[in-house]
């Protein structure tokens, strides 16, 4: 069986997959996370 490829391309998630299940979850990073070029994360959002 092949896992799922959760990565949702933003950096303000941690991607999880969860293999009982065969789905993905993408929870958000705590605001004021660096997320790259100087931005942070707000709300799930590099900004």
């Amino acid at each position: 069986m092949k896992l799922a490829d959760c990565d949702d391309a933003n950096p303000c998630t941690y991607d999880q997959c969860d293999a009982a299940h065969n789905g993905c979850f993408n929870t958000k990073h705590p605001d004021g996370n660096a997320c790259g070029g100087g931005k942070t994360c707000k709300a799930g959002v590099c900004q």
